[in-house]
């Protein structure tokens, strides 16, 4: 029988995929008709002998930061689900079990002030480059409003 800490790192090995430096670009809608395209880089490093994995981003436009993020994703065995935690340089605080299959990463939360669902999708291309899609919905998840994208290639 696995142990808890057995079961933890078989969990994490599914996040392989993103392990690395990886550098693109991306955009960002803040309202109607007002999207901001960016460059990006994130690191994806696992922490504590593989139990923990750090994913840290930031975006520029024009030399100013306009998406910064760090998340961080655990397996709880107990409960036998993914445990992510994302935050933003404005202070906002996320806590969401994942979904992770073979290459995808999705995440998602409910936003009062926003009036519905929020929705990321982090998977490979064909070409083996990072691809998120985020998204928005206001009528429960029937219908999604896709308000940012990046595409990013590693580079180490």
């Amino acid at each position: 029988m696995a142990s808890s800490l057995d079961k933890q790192h078989e969990a994490m090995r599914k996040l392989d995929f993103l392990l690395g430096k990886w550098r693109g670009r991306g955009w960002i809608m803040f309202g109607p008709n007002k999207r901001e395209t960016f460059e990006i880089n994130e690191s994806v490093e696992m922490k504590l002998d593989n139990l923990v994995v750090v994913i840290e981003g930031v975006g520029t436009s024009d030399g100013k930061i306009i998406h910064n993020a760090l998340g961080l994703l655990s397996y709880d065995a107990d409960k036998q689900q993914y445990v992510w935690e994302a935050f933003t340089k404005t202070g906002n605080r996320i806590e969401t079990a994942p979904e992770i299959s073979a290459n995808k990463f999705v995440w998602g939360f409910s936003n009062a002030q926003m009036g519905g669902e929020v929705r990321y999708t982090i998977s490979l291309n064909e070409k083996g480059n990072w691809l998120e899609i985020g998204e928005f919905s206001r009528d429960g998840g029937k219908t999604w409003f896709k308000n940012f994208e990046m595409q990013l290639q590693k580079i180490n």
